[in-house]
């Protein structure tokens, strides 16, 4: 298990931020998106910290960090140039 436990950390990653783009065509995606990307990013997290030591378990903890980065730069950004209430 812990030999594919990078792997599934990309896996349930792209199945994460791939409700983004399936939000557009079906209605489930759009009314659980939020719950769905922190499920998976949680599980992603886990299957990375546990995962054996290798090419995949570096590009799926490389993969969440910039994913957390873009997601904390996001807010960041949006409160400094968010004008209006």
């Amino acid at each position: 298990m812990k030999k594919y436990s990078g792997i599934l950390s990309i896996l349930f990653l792209a199945f994460g931020v791939s409700t983004f783009y399936l939000a557009k065509y079906i209605q489930y995606f759009t009314d659980y998106m939020f719950q769905i990307m922190i499920v998976c990013y949680i599980v992603a997290w886990i299957f990375a910290l546990i995962s054996e030591k290798g090419v995949w378990k570096r590009v799926s903890l490389i993969g969440l960090v910039f994913i957390t980065i873009l997601y904390i730069g996001f807010f960041l950004v949006m409160s400094l140039l968010w004008n209006t209430p």
